[in-house]
């Protein structure tokens, strides 16, 4: 709710910094994977892993309090 939120309000500015937690979590995936001998399209994940996404101001809300904080409403209490 609160990332559906972060892209009402923020729009453009709320994408990139989705993408960039996006890409670091993907890398935890592909070590999993890798470790447990999975089959997985290797050019994809090498593409995920290689994108040059641009920082943002709003990077720091990438972090659920902080975002949760920003946009009120009650939301870190509920």
């Amino acid at each position: 709710m609160g990332h559906l939120q972060w892209l009402v309000q923020d729009g453009d500015d709320a994408v990139e910094p989705m993408n960039r937690a996006f890409q670091y979590t993907h890398g935890g995936l592909r070590r999993a994977a890798d470790a447990a001998g999975y089959q997985y399209d290797t050019g994809a994940a090498d593409a995920v892993r290689d994108a040059d996404i641009p920082g943002n101001p709003t990077n720091e809300f990438d972090l659920m309090k902080k975002l949760l904080d920003r946009l009120g409403g009650g939301l870190l209490e509920s």
